[in-house]
């Protein structure tokens, strides 16, 4: 799974990876996040973004993990943010 966290020190998020061999008991395969913010007022710069759906498998066998992210971190007004997807996450 990929919970996402929250870090204080920059009021955002960054997603973790973590994995069950039976979907109970959940380790944390590592302490370096799977997905960091991008620089401020880039496209994924915001205070969050999100992974949706989950791991999706390509026709190739290939996998991505698709996610979406805001340009403003999320105290700014809604009216300033633009929400984009990154189709090229492999």
């Amino acid at each position: 799974m990929f919970p996402m966290a929250y870090v204080g020190h920059s009021d955002g998020t960054q997603a973790m990876l973590y994995a069950s061999q039976n979907g109970e008991n959940w380790a944390l395969c590592s302490d370096a996040p799977v997905f960091r913010l991008g620089p401020y007022g880039s496209w994924n710069g915001g205070a969050h973004f999100y992974i949706t759906p989950n791991l999706v498998e390509l026709p190739d066998g290939d996998f991505v993990l698709p996610y979406t992210g805001w340009n403003v971190p999320h105290k700014y007004p809604p009216a300033n943010a633009v929400r984009n997807v990154d189709r090229n996450v492999e």
